[in-house]
C-alpha cells in the first residue's frame, strides 16, 4: 500500500497514481478540501473506502452526505 502524499504535480502519472490528501482539510466538525488542489481522484477514493470500512466496523450504515458550496 501506498503512503498518501501532502501533494503530487497536476497533469503527471502520480497524480493519477497516488492518493493526495492534504491533512489541512480536516476540521474539527467537517472535512473539507478543493478538487483538484487539495485532493485527487485516488485520495477520494481512499478516503472513502476507509471511511466506509470504519463505520462498518463500529456497526453504523455506512450512508453519507456529501455537499458542496460555491462561495
Amino acid at each position: 500500500m501506498r503512503k498518501l502524499a501532502p501533494s503530487v504535480t497536476p497533469n503527471t502519472w502520480e497524480f493519477l497514481r497516488d492518493a493526495m490528501i492534504k491533512p489541512t482539510g480536516f476540521r474539527e466538525y467537517d472535512a473539507r478540501w478543493k478538487y483538484p488542489d487539495d485532493i485527487n481522484l485516488p485520495g477520494i477514493t481512499a478516503l472513502g473506502l476507509g471511511l466506509g470500512t470504519q463505520m462498518q466496523r463500529c456497526g453504523i450504515e455506512p450512508v453519507i452526505a456529501v455537499g458542496n458550496d460555491y462561495r
